[in-house]
């Protein structure tokens, strides 16, 4: 770590884009039931766990910054809401580089849990390409974001 101040240090806020509340709702769902799933299959949690996911720090890090935000917000949007086509534009705060991590800690998990067939081996099916291009937009807006220095989006 250098001296210099790159503004990791401080609280950042990124705004995802407006989305569905259902879709990120399913989006966190997702995760949650897949991680259930494979806390079900020590042989597949290893697995996952040596892959950097489920277990780690950064993956508990991840879910407190990014995951649990848009549970509680996609939540709260839905309750509120008179129909089931409730829209929300999360907000998620945290340092730069955590929200970074988290970022990209979701993209690669994803990506894993698609490429290596163990969705399809847990039982859980990948999200509908709405909810998977929501998730893909959130993950490039933290990071865009984030890089252009925006502090609300």
């Amino acid at each position: 770590m250098s001296g210099r101040s790159n503004g990791d240090d401080r609280a950042r806020s990124v705004r995802l884009p407006e989305g569905s509340a259902a879709a990120y709702a399913a989006w966190v769902s997702f995760v949650s039931l897949s991680e259930e799933r494979l806390r079900k299959r020590p042989s597949l949690l290893r697995k996952a766990s040596s892959a950097g996911f489920v277990t780690t720090k950064t993956a508990k890090i991840a879910h407190r910054v990014l995951l649990g935000p848009l549970a509680q917000q996609a939540g709260e949007a839905l309750s509120e809401a008179e129909s089931p086509y409730a829209m929300v534009r999360p907000i998620l705060t945290a340092r730069a580089k955590v929200l970074e991590e988290a970022a990209s800690y979701f993209d690669e998990w994803g990506t894993w849990l698609a490429e290596t067939g163990i969705a399809d081996e847990i039982g859980v099916p990948l999200p509908d390409p709405e909810i998977s291009a929501l998730r893909g937009s959130a993950l490039k807006s933290i990071r865009e974001q984030l890089k252009a220095g925006s502090k609300d989006g």
